[in-house]
């Protein structure tokens, strides 16, 4: 798990061991939201086959208590990648 603006090469470089070798993976980064946690994810079974994750905390906006709803979406993955912005890096998935 890489929290926000942590320094993520080696989670990035044992995703990418994992995806090259099809061995059994997770990983989380946090990435920069509005009024919520928002992370982003991959999960990857032996074999090769992943699901990208999305996660925000409060996807209602608003940040009330009471109305907190969180929200996780998953999404097949077949090409997983690294983007890199200034100084935040984006999981993304193709």
């Amino acid at each position: 798990m890489v929290p926000l603006r942590q320094d993520a090469a080696r989670a990035i470089a044992c995703v990418q061991e994992a995806i090259r070798w099809h061995t059994p993976l997770y990983v989380g980064m946090q990435v920069q939201g509005i009024d919520s946690q928002v992370w982003h994810g991959l999960a990857q079974s032996r074999g090769g086959a992943a699901v990208w994750l999305s996660y925000d905390s409060d996807a209602s906006g608003g940040n009330l208590p009471l109305l907190r709803r969180p929200h996780l979406t998953q999404y097949p993955c077949s090409q997983p990648r690294f983007d890199q912005d200034g100084t935040s890096v984006q999981l993304r998935c193709d």
